[in-house]
């Protein structure tokens, strides 16, 4: 992988560019960043299959897939999710550094933490 800040600070920077959500006050978000030892291209062609994708409203654009659910009767009312792909090295080979963020409503009864 890169060395540790390098790493942070394109993650950070990555972040800051792509995943922007507008968070309402009965809303939690999060970001998740994993690092994968495969090429882009060969993640990206794997993240962009959804199953059914007709059950989603989704964007792709480049290598930003945005996925939304809206409404609904179940724990990811309103989910709005951004997946990025970003090529990196890893340990000296093609490697790909995946960001996923998304906002959804708390569920009734629950709290933010």
């Amino acid at each position: 992988m890169n060395s540790g800040g390098d790493a942070f600070s394109m993650e950070a920077q990555y972040i800051r560019r792509h995943h922007r959500h507008d968070i309402r006050d009965h809303q939690c978000s999060s970001a998740l960043v994993k690092h994968i030892k495969a090429p882009a291209h060969l993640v990206w062609s794997l993240v962009r299959r959804f199953d059914q994708p007709q059950k989603y409203s989704r964007s792709s654009a480049g290598n930003i897939l945005g996925i939304k659910i809206v409404g609904g009767d179940h724990r990811l009312r309103n989910y709005s999710s951004i997946m990025t792909v970003h090529p990196e090295v890893i340990e000296g080979r093609l490697g790909t550094m995946v960001i996923e963020s998304f906002v959804v409503d708390v569920p009734e009864g629950k709290h933010r933490g």
